[in-house]
Order: structure tokens, then C-alpha cells, then sequence
């Protein structure tokens, strides 16, 4: 009989390759812990969420509209146009900021004016000296550059400013009550440009703006959905808009949600003084100055607040004031 000879060459190579496979897929790696097991499908969570890197999984900010820039937007004003919650359209002014992520400043303007009266306080809070100019403001006045506050050359506000229904070219909404929508329609709107920091709005207002202000401040920040309105500052507020609530109502609010208000009056002014210190303590601030002057005419550097009685004009306070709410260092000086 003839002998069958077996030869295991062929057997040992087909061996050794199986176990190459098995290594490079992983089939040698002990069983994980169970503390090192990443849940599929859990419940609640959807697996795009789960497939993601772990820094994506945090929580963030809403994304801002993509700019031409990354770190350095273009200086020059923009005309904008804000959609209102029912509809309408405002024209309005954006001030771009110099770096993106930056806190945003909106302006609201009384009755006597028009946006244009923010004119070159917005060109100073936006602080790009050399890389745009303001045209002069509503009212005519001839601005001197030293009565601004100085700013430190990094800090940069993005500003927006706009017209009230009716002011300009923006649609009328057929009652003050509608300056409401118009204001919280602005504070919407800051929220979505480019460059800012949505979650880092102040707002400042004089006469109906001045109501305006508070009252946005607070019906933004209880909708809780698009940024944040970290404070406000009234200048001659007088409980000219909503008859829903009161001024009062919506600085105690703002107040609830951990904001300052501040405000401005002259002591004849109406109603406006004693709006002002209805407001409790801090983080509040009220200041009153003699006569009656209103609104924007208290933005003057020869006026100073009579109580307390301090050598900061309206320009001195607004600034404090963004110190405050923003908690940045803009100064050296400190109010008592």
C-alpha cells in the first residue's frame, strides 16, 4: 500500500494569515470595561449627536451669520433692514465691531429724532477711528472728539441703530404700543449679525427709546431663544409705550434675570425722575440732573447729575454703565 505523506507547510501558512487578519481587526483586544462603553442609540439621544466628536457635543452658542473676515470685519456703517414680529420693515444702521464675538450695543432714539441723533456715539462705542466717519447727527450738532470718553484701543462694540415705526422710512405699526415690536424686533435682529456676540446685548434709549429699552430688554430675554440682553440705560423714561405693564414692571424683570438698569432724568422732567428712583438699589443706578431737559439733551458735557452729585456727564456714564453690565474695564476712574 502506498504510504500517503502529509505535508503541513501549506496548513501553518493559512494559520499564520488568519491570525494576521484577526490581530489587524482588533479580534485580539480584550473586552472593554463597562464604565468604557459608549451607549448606541440610547434614549433621548439621537446617534448624530453620539457619532459627533466630543467637543461638538457641548453646548454652544447659536453660530453667527459667516463674515468676510474672520477676526477683522469691514469698518464702514451698513444699512440694514429689521423684519419686525408682525411683518413690517425698519431701516436701521449697523456699525460693524474690529474682531468677531463682540458685544453689541442697540441704540433707540426719541421722539423729537430720528436714529441719526446716535449718529456719533455709535461711531465712538464702535471705535475704529481712521476707518469710517459719522456723518453729523440728526440734530445738527457739531461733535468735538474730546468729548467722548476715551476707549481703550482694543475694545470695539458692534452698534445697531434704528427708526421706530414711522421715523424715516420704517413702517408704522399704528400705535406706540407697536415701538414695542419694533423694539424687540431690534434686539432680534442684533442677535443674528455678524461679528456679535449674541448673548451680550445692552441697550440704550432716550424718551419713547427709553422705554423702549427696559421693555425689550425684558420681553428678549423671556423669550429666552435668540441672545441675551444683559442691561439697560434710560435716558428720560416715561411710561410712554405699553399700557400692559409699567417701566417699573420691566426694570424689575431685567432686574430677576440678573441685569442692571440705569437711568437718567432731569428733576422737572414729568414723570421721568420719579421713574428713575422708583428703581431699587443695585445693580441699579439713577441719576438726576437739575432743570428739564429730556431725552437726548441731557448728552452734554457741560451737564452733570446734581444727585448724586458727581463730575460724570451723560457720555461718563453711558461708559460705566457698558462696564457694568459688560464686566470690562474700560477706565481708570470709578463712580462712588
Amino acid at each position: 500500500m502506498k504510504r500517503i505523506q502529509v505535508t503541513f507547510a501549506p496548513v501553518l501558512f493559512l494559520s499564520a494569515l488568519v491570525l494576521l487578519v484577526l490581530s489587524a481587526c482588533g479580534g485580539t483586544q480584550q473586552a472593554a470595561s463597562p464604565e468604557e462603553v459608549v451607549p448606541v442609540n440610547s434614549p433621548g439621544e439621537p446617534t448624530d449627536v453620539l457619532d459627533q466628536p466630543e467637543e461638538e457635543n457641548q453646548a454652544s452658542q447659536p453660530d453667527l451669520p459667516a463674515s468676510d473676515e474672520e477676526s477683522n470685519l469691514p469698518a464702514d456703517r451698513q444699512d440694514v433692514e429689521i423684519p419686525t414680529q408682525d411683518g413690517r420693515k425698519l431701516e436701521g444702521i449697523f456699525y460693524p465691531p474690529k474682531e468677531e464675538n463682540s458685544p453689541v450695543v442697540v441704540l433707540m432714539h426719541w421722539a423729537p429724532g430720528s436714529m441719526d441723533d446716535w449718529n456719533h456715539i455709535a461711531a465712538w462705542l464702535q471705535n475704529r477711528p481712521g476707518e469710517t466717519d459719522a456723518p453729523p447727527d440728526g440734530r445738527g450738532v457739531i461733535h468735538d472728539p474730546a468729548w467722548f470718553p476715551t476707549m481703550p484701543a482694543a475694545q470695539s462694540f458692534a452698534v445697531l441703530t434704528f427708526n421706530f415705526g414711522k421715523y424715516g422710512a420704517s413702517q408704522y405699526g399704528g400705535s406706540r404700543e407697536s415701538y414695542v415690536v419694533d423694539a424687540v424686533s431690534a434686539l432680534e435682529y442684533a442677535a443674528s449679525l455678524p461679528g456679535v456676540d449674541p448673548h451680550r446685548i445692552a441697550v440704550i434709549g432716550a424718551s419713547i427709546g427709553a422705554d423702549g429699552a427696559v421693555d425689550a430688554c425684558y420681553l428678549f430675554n423671556d423669550a429666552g431663544e435668540k441672545g441675551t440682553c444683559i442691561g439697560a440705560l434710560s435716558l428720560s423714561p416715561g411710561n410712554y409705550l405699553t399700557q400692559e405693564f409699567t417701566y417699573q414692571h420691566a426694570a424689575e424683570m431685567v432686574n430677576l434675570s440678573g441685569y442692571p438698569v440705569w437711568c437718567l432724568a432731569a428733576e422737572k422732567d414729568g414723570t421721568s425722575p420719579d421713574l428713575c428712583q422708583s428703581l431699587p438699589g443695585q445693580p441699579n443706578r439713577s441719576f438726576i440732573y437739575l432743570g428739564s431737559y429730556h431725552g437726548m439733551d441731557l448728552i452734554d458735557p457741560e451737564l452733570m447729575p446734581s444727585d448724586p452729585a458727581v463730575k460724570f456727564n451723560a457720555l461718563d456714564l453711558i461708559q460705566e454703565f457698558l462696564e457694568q453690565a459688560y464686566s470690562i474695564r474700560l477706565n481708570d476712574i470709578a463712580l462712588p
